[in-house]
């Protein structure tokens, strides 16, 4: 049988010969291929390769991320959609069944993110087979007709998931308590919507940024704070990521354009080299309790100050979407609703309510106990 995944559209149609063998194999017409063609272009494709080579220095190369549009989040048009399944698929979803309280919050939390759905998650055929299994398989679950495909076929997708999570993962076994953060970090590694590329480096009395020769760049999902600072909000938290420090002045051996009238006060700092994800996925070690919502601000509207090789970039961020640490084995997850429930905050509790959204409300914090707290929280960029 023919593999659709080993085509590459691009060649494809600068080449008659390779149209018609493609017809051929498949048995489609050069009409309805057309028409295809004609329904995606209306919907909006990205035509964009997800990551470009760049020289950074010497020999040394790093793949960076492409550039965030105000329309990174709408669905691809190569992407098959049925109007019904779009409604729906934001909320039916599984319900609790062995213990599976963080395999169905990874799912219920890709299917809202529509991770490998949206433009900016377009892959080619070689970026696709670099893929870890579990982030690919959580991509054939996010592609299916959620909405529509029924709660047999759903509870078939997740033990999938259940069984590949156990292979690749240690300590997830099958109806054992797992920790929703290295299912999270498992299922959406690589993901472009939330991905970003740092490199360490430096600027020193001349202003100029400098990097020292094998220095790597290192490709970031999730961000995970410390908490070690009780008092600081997530902003703060993330500022101490982002933000630079000063080195000891005696220590300082990067080459400055001033020379023997350098101030040796160099700035040590973290770059962006590509650009801020789209979606934020914020990771907390321990769970945030209500009481410290007060000084955490873990729902407020943040501002991120970076450092990129063109000077200080600020990147404005808003919450989307959280998971709840509600006792010793169980998790839930909210979202600002999709679908038939656009503007409102969806709960969702695999243990309540059937298999569909158990409720919605106004408040992140709403129903929230003394006991339970947020260990996971997701903000989309506001695009100017």
């Amino acid at each position: 049988m023919y593999d659709v995944h080993e085509i590459d559209p691009a060649g494809i149609v600068k080449d008659d010969k390779a149209v018609q063998s493609f017809c051929q194999r498949t048995g489609a017409t050069i009409k309805i291929l057309l028409a295809f063609g004609n329904t995606a272009q209306q919907l909006g494709v990205s035509r964009d390769v997800t990551e470009k080579t760049n020289i950074l220095y010497g020999n040394y190369y790093v793949q960076l991320l492409r550039s965030v549009k105000k329309d990174w989040n709408k669905i691809d048009g190569t992407v098959p959609q049925d109007q019904e399944d779009n409604l729906r698929r934001y909320t039916t979803f599984l319900k609790w069944k062995n213990n599976s309280c963080a395999e169905d919050v990874a799912i219920f939390v890709s299917l809202m993110l529509d991770a490998g759905r949206v433009q900016i998650d377009q892959l080619s055929a070689t970026e696709v087979s670099n893929i870890k299994p579990l982030a690919l398989l959580m991509r054939h679950i996010v592609a299916l007709p959620w909405g529509l495909i029924g709660q047999e076929s759903q509870e078939k997708s997740r033990h999938i998931f259940v069984e590949l999570l156990q292979a690749e993962v240690p300590n997830c076994k099958a109806g054992a308590y797992k920790c929703i953060l290295s299912v999270l970090e498992e299922c959406l590694m690589g993901l472009p919507q939330l991905s970003f590329t740092t490199i360490h480096g430096s600027k020193c009395c001349d202003n100029q940024y400098m990097i020292k020769e094998g220095m790597r760049s290192v490709r970031h999902t999730t961000l995970n704070p410390s908490l070690e600072n009780s008092r600081e909000s997530v902003q703060q938290m993330l500022n101490h990521i982002f933000n630079a420090k000063d080195l000891p002045t005696t220590t300082t051996d990067y080459k400055c354009s001033r020379g023997h009238k350098c101030t040796k006060a160099a700035t040590k700092m973290t770059l962006v080299v590509d650009r801020m994800p789209p979606v934020m996925a914020v990771l907390f070690g321990t769970d945030i309790k209500r009481k410290e919502g007060r000084f955490r601000k873990v729902f407020e509207e943040m501002e991120i100050q970076h450092d990129t090789t063109k000077g200080i970039r600020t990147v404005r961020y808003k919450p989307i979407g959280c998971v709840f640490y509600i006792s010793k084995f169980h998790y839930t997850a909210r979202w600002v609703g999709r679908g038939l429930n656009e503007g409102k905050i969806v709960h969702y509790d695999d243990m309540a309510g059937g298999n569909v959204v158990c409720y919605k409300t106004n408040d992140w914090w709403e129903n929230i106990k003394a006991t339970q707290g947020v260990v996971a929280v997701f903000y989309e960029q506001i695009m100017s």
